[in-house]
């Protein structure tokens, strides 16, 4: 798999079996798809799933 950096990320693929429902990422497709080229989840530290996050997302207004 390829290094994925936050901003490193393009518009590639939808990625089966990832459902997003963040529809401000320009990453995000109709039916809850996400169609980065790849993607990144963090927190390093995490313990639980409400800590950790898509560090792919990119928000459509910037």
């Amino acid at each position: 798999m390829s290094d994925c950096k936050k901003d490193s990320c393009t518009v590639g693929n939808i990625i089966s079996g990832i459902k997003c429902d963040v529809s401000k990422c320009v990453y995000h497709r109709e039916g809850d798809m996400c169609q980065a080229g790849c993607i990144e989840v963090g927190h390093t530290n995490s313990a639980s799933s409400s800590e950790t996050a898509c560090v792919t997302f990119k928000n459509k207004a910037e």
